[in-house]
């Protein structure tokens, strides 16, 4: 049986080879499963790809000597070839972030989230580590259910981690404390977003 996800890997494979000449590009899967590769000296890409109830979609991992670097999500097979196209013309990540934003674009949602916690708050800062925190693609890890360990917001591909330093909040004891931040700061696959602070076991 012929899914449509292996047309749209062969398609997109097509059009990497039109591009990518020299390079050879690959595409290989079963199933619902497709993928297509390209790479060229220290970089690649591999671009899984997907049919959805309202078009294509090219998920595509960037690679920096075997170790993936960012992600992008689009549903433009040719907004995925321009970002794929100048990564392995060795721009640096800095730049694509400038050109693409749908590159990492819910990793930096967050550090936004992150930042502006750290502006709003700065005795925050004092008594917690924040952390982002990624595992395959669109599954997150998870941390120990413990009493130090927080959940502030949640993505589809990052989530972002308070762990608290149990010394600094017993100089600087929040105890329970809710932070709110405005509703533009909050990526697109969020509601709303309250940010909370469990002291744990510290104490006063």
């Amino acid at each position: 049986m012929n899914y449509p996800e292996e047309d749209i890997a062969r398609d997109f494979h097509r059009k990497l080879v039109r591009r990518f000449t020299d390079q050879s590009p690959t595409v290989e899967g079963a199933g619902v499963h497709w993928h297509c590769t390209v790479g060229k000296n220290q970089r690649a890409c591999r671009i899984n790809c997907f049919d959805l109830p309202d078009g294509c979609d090219y998920f595509t991992s960037f690679k920096q000597d075997a170790v993936t670097v960012a992600y992008a999500r689009h549903p433009s097979s040719e907004e995925a070839l321009a970002a794929i196209a100048e990564w392995l013309d060795r721009v640096d990540l800095a730049t694509l972030y400038d050109r693409y934003p749908f590159i990492d674009a819910t990793k930096r949602s967050l550090e936004r989230i992150r930042d502006e916690v750290n502006t709003a708050e700065p005795e925050l800062e004092k008594c917690i580590e924040a952390k982002l925190a990624q595992q395959i693609g669109d599954i997150c890890h998870n941390f120990p259910s413990t009493p130090t360990y927080s959940r502030a917001v949640a993505g589809f591909r990052h989530r972002f981690w308070l762990r608290l330093n149990e010394d600094q909040c017993r100089r600087n004891p929040f105890r329970r404390q809710v932070f709110s931040l405005p509703q533009k700061t909050v990526p697109s696959t969020s509601r709303g977003l309250s940010l909370l602070c469990l002291s744990g076991q510290a104490k006063d």
